[in-house]
């Protein structure tokens, strides 16, 4: 399921490390990525069917390094809008020309956002009745025609919705679909599906094709694929080329293959494989881009409480026109060089896309940071200055990069910069000292912000008149309040913005703040007092 997207590095080094050559000798002279290593895979074509295969005992051991500016034209980090109906967990992701579709994980429902993060509504809802689901495994958005469709878990129907979020009759499916993935032609009212088969299904399909009535059309029989009825497998369509791609991952590890669908021959033929040869087969996935195979090796296993699940992946990246490929780790050079995991669950849609909680990415490009090397003021500075940006308390950030096209495939030569985008009176949430957060001007339309009121003692205070200084530190709440300051740093319209859960405890938040002294007042450029509305202040159980 290639929605759910489950850092450091200099960038001086990038240009050096990116290719196979030696680091010395490695000009970059407009070619490919991988035009300096060696050939690892073979092509096989059969009656004009053509099949890639990776050997992977020609993979050199050294890993180089993919700067992520080699393969996006740029980057945009959009803040989504940070109100409490906005609010985001990561997980799915579609992405379409004007808008972004976000489902999380669990008992969270689908949410519309604009390019600029602004929050639209949310499609359909949690539940068991008509038009709900428990579970969304895929998604797709087609504003050309007014339609989004969802595809629950387990399930005979897709749901449909337009984007004014009105449901409109279902699509029902032949079957009850475990994981399955699926593209929609709304012009034509034909579907596209792909799923495991399991054994307990009526139908024994892997791939059909139907229309919206439920009528199948053509089907590929799904003996031949059939790896168990485990729920723990699963069925990837990154939608990156033209074609229907489809791969099954196999938790037990066994040779397989990625696939396109042939709605004209009715055929799923191989177009991409690994031959582990002697070797023991390890569990892996494999991604297909424009001009690349991303193949993922999932070399160690963790076992908890929850079962077992795969981790120490390593990547392959192979040249669909050379045929060569080397080891890779990916890095996000438009953020610090931060290292991009799961990459292969990044690029869908013929985009690169990531879900980022901000206090997980502001952590992962601070660590980076603490360990980088010889980097200049400018860059040091360039980072810092959008790090300190980014709040903890916000909703999350979606990263959107456009792929490049194959005769463009060279990193940055300078040091990239991202795009911050933001909805038109976005609540930027930015921590001072104060722990007051300035998230709107005041109400003059043409005063400029340009420092935010300051409460110096705000720990002190929030530890020594909290009733609830000695809360539980494993079951910590924080509780978000909404004040609005004037010219002499007073208080006022004092009210609740995000609550904890614990009704004591937003009434204690409230207590607090209502209490505070006068504090620092905000100042505009003129370094004048001015008064400010909007703004959020935290306070911690236990406190910080």
């Amino acid at each position: 399921m290639r929605k759910y997207t489950i850092y450091s590095l200099y960038i001086g080094l990038l240009f050096g490390l990116f290719a196979c050559s030696n680091p010395s000798n490695n000009q970059q002279t407009g070619g490919g990525l991988l035009d300096e290593c060696p050939i690892v895979a073979s092509r096989q074509v059969d009656n004009h069917d053509t099949l890639t295969t990776l050997h992977l005992s020609k993979v050199k051991e050294k890993e180089q390094i993919i700067p992520l500016s080699a393969l996006t034209n740029s980057l945009r980090l959009i803040k989504l809008e940070n109100t409490e109906t906005a609010l985001v967990r990561q997980g799915g992701i579609s992405v379409s020309e004007h808008y972004i579709g976000i489902h999380g994980f669990g008992q969270v429902p689908y949410k519309l956002f604009d390019q600029k993060g602004k929050y639209i509504h949310q499609i359909g809802s949690f539940g068991q009745g008509p038009n709900e689901y428990k579970v969304l495994y895929d998604d797709q958005i087609d504003e050309k025609n007014n339609r989004i469709y969802l595809l629950p878990w387990t399930t005979n129907k897709i749901l449909v919705f337009d984007m004014q979020g009105n449901a409109l009759p279902p699509i029902p499916l032949p079957n009850r679909i475990p994981k399955g993935v699926f593209n929609i032609d709304t012009q034509k009212g034909q579907l596209t599906m792909g799923m495991i088969p399991f054994k307990w299904l009526e139908n024994n399909m892997t791939v059909w094709q139907q229309d919206f009535k439920g009528n199948i059309l053509q089907q590929v029989n799904g003996e031949q694929f059939y790896v168990g009825d485990d729920y723990s497998n699963e069925v990837y369509n990154t939608k990156n080329t033209t074609s229907f791609d489809f791969m099954q991952f196999s938790w037990v590890p066994r040779q397989d293959s990625l696939y396109h669908y042939s709605a004209q021959e009715n055929k799923l033929y191989p177009v991409f494989t690994t031959d582990f040869e002697n070797s023991e087969i390890i569990r892996h996935s494999f991604t297909e881009l424009k001009d690349y195979y991303i193949v993922c090796l999932m070399t160690k296993l963790t076992t908890g409480a929850f079962g077992s699940k795969a981790s120490g992946f390593r990547y392959i990246l192979i040249d669909k026109s050379t045929l060569k490929g080397s080891y890779v780790k990916f890095v996000n050079d438009y953020l610090a060089n931060i290292e991009i995991e799961y990459p292969d669950l990044a690029f869908m849609e013929g985009r690169f896309v990531q879900n980022f909680d901000p206090g997980d990415l502001k952590g992962k490009m601070e660590t980076t940071l603490s360990t980088a090397t010889g980097m200049t003021e400018d860059e040091q500075s360039k980072w810092t200055q959008l790090i300190n940006s980014f709040s903890e308390d916000d909703n999350n950030y979606i990263l959107i990069g456009d792929i490049k096209d194959s005769h463009t495939l060279t990193p940055a030569q300078t040091t990239p910069g991202v795009q911050v985008i933001a909805p038109s009176g976005y609540q930027e949430m930015e921590k001072t000292a104060s722990s007051l957060t300035h998230i709107d001007t005041s109400d003059s339309k043409d005063t400029v912000v340009v420092t935010t009121p300051f409460f110096y003692e705000w720990k002190n205070y929030f530890r020594e008149n909290n009733k609830y200084k000695d809360w539980d530190a494993k079951n910590e709440k924080a509780v978000m309040i909404r004040a609005a300051v004037d010219e002499q740093g007073h208080l006022s319209q004092i009210r609740l913005f995000r609550k904890s859960g614990e009704e004591k405890l937003d009434e204690e938040a409230l207590r607090l703040v209502k209490s505070i002294k006068p504090i620092d007042p905000a100042k505009n450029k003129e370094n004048e007092p001015i008064k400010t509305n909007n703004f959020i202040i935290t306070v911690y159980f236990p406190p910080k």
